[in-house]
């Protein structure tokens, strides 16, 4: 089960049998606030190496073509595609401005 299958499996008769409510939620689900805080939080988590992916190929940015055709054919962990020179912008700032003026903000205001 996941987000790449063609059809879901789910263990429909013992979810039934059990009374078990299944919701299904995707990312249109939540609000754009939301969406950008948990983006911050994955961003944090993974810059101080709390979040384990597991990683299949890399490759560099001249063989993105390859890829492509990596992910196409499947398989374990992700497939990175490596950028030289490139730093991220910071995310609170650059990514969501509005976490700065929120920020700026409550500080002028004491809290």
């Amino acid at each position: 089960m996941g987000a790449c299958a063609d059809r879901p499996e789910l263990p429909f008769w013992p979810l039934l049998f059990a009374n078990v409510k299944v919701r299904l939620l995707g990312s249109d689900d939540f609000p754009l606030q939301a969406k950008q805080h948990a983006a911050c939080d994955l961003a944090a988590a993974a810059a101080v190496g709390a979040l384990k992916v597991p990683i299949g190929d890399r490759f560099p940015l001249e063989e993105i073509a390859k890829s492509r055709e990596r992910v196409d054919v499947g398989g374990r962990g992700r497939v990175l595609v490596t950028i030289p020179e490139w730093t991220p912008p910071r995310c609170s700032t650059a990514i969501f401005p509005e976490r700065t003026h929120n920020r700026q903000r409550a500080m002028a205001h004491g809290e």
